[in-house]
């Protein structure tokens, strides 16, 4: 081979390296606006034939971003954000209910902060430019690289990196996508982040740590738990039976850093039945299986292929 032909084919890979280098930094920096940026604007989540309205504010205070979740239809309900904290406002407990469903996805705080974590089982790839929101932003791609996870892509504010949207893809069709209908950079004022007095606070929830920490996790305290599937780790656990009829049984949250998994391991006094799973819209799917006397039930936003998948491979002591 001619020198300048090695010379050529050294300098494209190089060319390919560093623009794959630059994905990865922008999807840093995509993760650090998700989390951080002060706004106020509304979104639409839309999964199947149901389409969902928000509104949502970000201020900085003395103690860090607080956030306000408000649902424009449907039972009024609010979700606040604090620090690591949510705290749940309505007055029905259908409303609380559907609440919980709303953290699935904390748009558009979508991303791991070290999206390092996401390598093992992504690749990454920049798309085409558009508008939305009436902003300018970039498409960013994460494609599995095992084909039991759904594609998910990104489109990114040129300026400041925000994610303006986020969709979920199986085959190349939609399944589910949050997207910014209006957005502003201003920062709210601080009656704007208040939940609305009419509605009682009717529940509290810790988020678990974010995936950086989880190469140190424990894994001699997983009590029930002894291997998850490859690029999976435990954010949290704790004790919880779904089922009245287990004698013990402990829940798990698990991620890869982009899909989110419940995942129940619960103990009976004799061998489990299989009962019909509740069912599932848009990204999300569940599975279970028996065995020996335990049950294990996995809920989260994988195709339900990868979640049977998931289940299948999930080992107990």
């Amino acid at each position: 081979m001619k020198l300048c032909q090695k010379v050529a084919i050294f300098v494209l890979t190089l060319s390919f390296q560093v623009a794959c280098a630059d994905d990865w930094q922008t999807l840093s920096q995509a993760a650090k606006a998700g989390q951080k940026l002060s706004l106020q604007g509304q979104y639409v989540h839309r999964h199947q034939y149901r389409l969902s309205a928000f509104s949502l504010y970000r201020q900085q205070q003395d103690f860090g971003l607080i956030e306000r979740r408000v649902a424009e239809d449907g039972i009024p309900r609010e979700i606040i954000k604090t620090g690591g904290e949510l705290s749940f406002f309505t007055n029905h407990k259908k409303g609380l209910m559907l609440s919980l469903a709303d953290t699935t996805s904390l748009f558009p705080a979508v991303l791991p902060v070290d999206v390092n974590v996401l390598k093992d089982s992504y690749t990454v790839a920049s798309g085409e430019i558009t508008r939305i929101a009436r902003r300018n932003c970039q498409w960013m791609w994460l494609k599995p690289k095992e084909n039991n996870r759904y594609t998910q892509g990104f489109c990114l504010d040129i300026e400041n990196r925000l994610p303006l949207a986020q969709i979920y893809q199986s085959n190349g069709k939609i399944i589910e996508i949050n997207q910014f209908t209006r957005l502003s950079f201003t920062e709210p004022s601080k009656e704007e982040v208040q939940p609305d007095r009419r509605l009682t606070v009717t529940d509290r929830f810790t988020l678990p740590p974010q995936p950086a920490w989880y190469r140190q996790s424990n894994t001699s305290d997983w009590r029930y738990l002894k291997k998850l599937p490859k690029g999976f780790f435990v954010l949290s656990h704790k004790d919880m039976k779904v089922d009245p009829r287990a004698d013990k049984g402990r829940h798990y949250i698990v991620s890869d850093g982009l899909v989110n998994i419940s995942l129940f391991i619960e103990h009976f006094p004799n061998t489990p039945q299989f009962k019909k799973t509740m069912p599932m819209s848009g990204a999300l799917s569940s599975a279970e299986k028996i065995q020996g006397n335990y049950k294990i039930i996995a809920i989260g936003n994988l195709p339900e292929t990868g979640i049977k998948a998931f289940v299948h491979h999930v080992e107990i002591k």
